[in-house]
């Protein structure tokens, strides 16, 4: 699935552990842990803006595949980010320079 056009999706991870971004209509936030060469995002919470269809559907299993991610890789400018038991993948490209 892919947002819909004109949607600006964001996913920004820090060094600290946090994780953030933008579902094209609502802003999220949260915790992640690195450990034993698996990815885990913890609890997130976002606000609850009414979204015009199909943004919800789209918003949903974004926000799904996040949960329940178990592995990211990067491979120079690309963000994969992977639910290893449903094969679920969100990739993202960087537009950001490193700090």
């Amino acid at each position: 699935q892919r947002p819909a056009a004109g949607q600006s999706i964001t996913f920004n991870v820090d060094r600290d552990g946090g994780v953030g971004g933008n579902t094209g209509c609502n802003v999220f936030g949260g915790e992640y842990t690195y450990a034993r060469r698996e990815f885990r995002i913890g609890d997130l919470i976002q606000t609850m803006r009414a979204c015009e269809d199909p943004t919800p559907g789209f918003e949903r299993d974004y926000l799904d595949v996040l949960r329940s991610a178990t592995e990211f890789r990067v491979r120079k400018t690309m963000l994969f980010v992977e639910d290893k038991k449903t094969h679920r993948r969100l990739s993202f490209v960087q537009i950001f320079g490193r700090d």
